[in-house]
């Protein structure tokens, strides 16, 4: 993707996949830099930025002991930021050209915010940078909200009786404004419902796109689960590569149960990262994250 500043005389590549989400930061110092109630930005390696032209007029700031802001001289955009002690820095968002199609992650010195600013409830608040990086996907966090309860329960129980959980990702290649969108969602829930246990939950996400948690299933099972549902919905269907099935597997030895928030965002990460490998390779079978090569 390509970025630059106000004036147009600064331009940059950048390179990321912007793994870590957006962080909206309320501090003082970001609310008078940017004249606004936040920054928003997301960590990138220095690497993945790469400038085509203008470096002259990047002009360093130093907010605050270590913390250097490079912004445009001609105009005053903020481009990018870094901190002594951290391998990465930060780009600023709104410096981008285009969507970069990522979600928002994280409200950041929440406790410091402008007293006329109100962070999004849906969005998890943060008094200073979270320990894990774990965030959520590019999907609405709201689409995920009950999904996200419902996990942490399920993987609260799967520690206690040291069982692992998995988790499916379903995507129907439909697009979501066709009139036969709303139907094939209608009729897909009750093709998966066909397949599935008792304890086994549903969770639609949006048209044409659903979670299946699956308790007491390890990932060899979820695999079978999800190769027995793709099997009868393509069938059902009739479209060829019509579904894509991701999944992951939670292991109970892996879990804390004082941060299941931060597994069930990672969770879902990997399964749609398995969603889209299956997408890729034509939606012919179903794919675990633990079989991609990372």
């Amino acid at each position: 993707m390509t970025g630059t500043c106000s004036c147009g005389n600064i331009t940059y590549e950048v390179t990321s996949n912007f793994s870590d989400g957006i962080t909206h930061c309320h501090c003082p110092s970001c609310q008078k830099r940017h004249g606004s109630a936040f920054s928003s930005t997301t960590a990138l390696s220095p690497d993945e930025l790469h400038f085509i032209s203008g470096t002259s007029l990047l002009k360093p700031f130093e907010s605050s002991p270590g913390k250097i802001n490079y912004f445009c001289s001609n105009c005053g955009s903020p481009i990018y930021s870094k901190q002594a002690g951290r391998d990465h820095w930060l780009l600023h968002m709104g410096t981008l050209n285009s969507d970069p199609n990522i979600a928002m992650a994280r409200h950041r010195s929440t406790d410091l915010k402008a007293p006329w600013y109100h962070p999004h409830h849906e969005l998890c608040t943060y008094h200073d940078w979270p320990k894990s990086t774990a965030t959520m996907s590019h999907t609405s966090p709201s689409e995920y909200q009950n999904l996200y309860s419902t996990m942490q329960e399920i993987l609260k129980n799967g520690k206690k009786n040291e069982a692992s959980t998995s988790l499916l990702l379903l995507e129907i290649n439909v697009a979501e404004n066709q009139p036969i969108a709303t139907e094939i969602t209608k009729q897909f829930n009750q093709r998966i419902k066909s397949n599935i246990r008792d304890s086994d939950l549903i969770a639609p996400l949006q048209p044409c796109h659903f979670a299946v948690l699956l308790p007491y299933t390890d990932s060899r099972a979820s695999i079978i689960m999800a190769e027995r549902i793709r099997n009868t919905t393509t069938s059902w269907i009739k479209m060829k590569n019509a579904v894509c099935i991701g999944a992951t597997t939670m292991n109970y030895a892996d879990l804390d149960v004082d941060k299941l928030i931060e597994s069930s965002h990672q969770a879902v990460i990997e399964a749609e990262k398995a969603c889209l490998f299956s997408r890729k390779e034509g939606g012919d079978r179903a794919t675990h994250f633990n079989t991609i090569k990372h």
